[in-house]
């Protein structure tokens, strides 16, 4: 006679366990698989706002088609002092009634003073600024004109940083009204 051995069989409770055991791996899975989506989703959007700022496609409006009126002689101004995070341009368009119109862009702002050690940038621990300030002003004609003019970067924690903008009427009798978009891109 030849004798058969017993089949081993898995007990229950052994089955079970590994049910248990593949559910939480699975579950794992599928909770490390939306994490990865999640993070490259988020880098992905980190990287599209940084091309958009690096290819100066970010802008804020700063004067939306304002109509303004002076007398002869005069000039219509707006200053903005709010923190400037990167270099960039202001377009400013304009429209005037008359070809005796002028367009003023001044700006003043400090940048501290700073050096470089083991590849990082440290600002001077003493305060010093480098002050900078331009002022540009062109004529402009009675139609529709856009003007570019370049902006650094500051931030109030530095000092004040100011960029004016001045519309202005050289008649000497008449009055003149404009019209003036400014667009920060950054």
């Amino acid at each position: 006679m030849t004798a058969t051995e017993p089949k081993k069989a898995v007990t229950r409770s052994v089955a079970i366990a590994l049910q248990i055991i593949c559910i939480v791996l699975a579950v794992s899975l599928a909770a490390t698989v939306a994490y990865s989506i999640f993070t490259i989703n988020h880098k992905n959007d980190v990287i599209n706002e940084l091309n958009d700022t690096f290819n100066l496609r970010k802008y804020t409006v700063w004067i939306n088609n304002e109509t303004v009126s002076q007398n002869a002689g005069n000039y219509t101004s707006w200053k903005f002092t709010s923190d400037v995070s990167a270099a960039g341009y202001l377009q400013i368009t304009t429209k005037s009634t008359t070809n005796n119109t002028y367009l003023e862009v001044i700006l003043n702002a400090s940048v501290p003073v700073g050096y470089e050690a083991n590849n990082e940038y440290y600002y001077n621990p003493i305060g010093v600024f480098y002050h900078y300030r331009y002022d540009t002003r062109i004529n402009l004609p009675s139609w529709k004109t856009v003007n570019v003019f370049p902006v650094l970067p500051w931030t109030s924690s530095w000092g004040e940083g100011i960029v004016e903008i001045r519309v202005g009427n050289t008649n000497t009798i008449d009055k003149a009204t404009e019209t003036v978009l400014v667009t920060y891109y950054y």
